[in-house]
């Protein structure tokens, strides 16, 4: 949580003294938080499939670093399979049913 507070505050700083700032974020159970977060310091994200980035994919060395190195480069470049996500209120009824489902699951244990 803390990291985030971080990176908002530097993402502001960096728009405020007009950067043009962009993201890559893979697709993920995280994204839509991550995204937010993002979206409110005035972050252009793309939400990246990596089922069809083969690069990231079957990359031999896998690392984070790597990766965050490889999308930002084909951002640049904007060549980056996007992700269609589902609407924020849909995630929010995931999330809603989802924790309804392990609460269930953990009464019945």
């Amino acid at each position: 949580m803390r990291d985030m507070k971080h990176l908002s505050k530097r993402l502001t700083f960096l728009i405020e003294n007009e950067y043009e700032v962009s993201a890559a974020v893979e697709s993920t159970g995280n994204t839509w938080y991550f995204m937010n977060r993002i979206i409110k310091a005035g972050v252009l994200v793309k939400a990246v499939n990596t089922l069809k980035f083969k690069v990231v994919n079957e990359s031999v060395k896998k690392t984070d670093h790597l990766d965050a190195r490889t999308l930002a480069e084909f951002l640049e470049k904007d060549m980056l399979p996007e992700s269609q996500l589902c609407s924020q209120e849909s995630e929010d009824i995931r999330r809603v049913i989802k924790s309804g489902a392990i609460l269930v699951k953990a009464v019945v244990s």
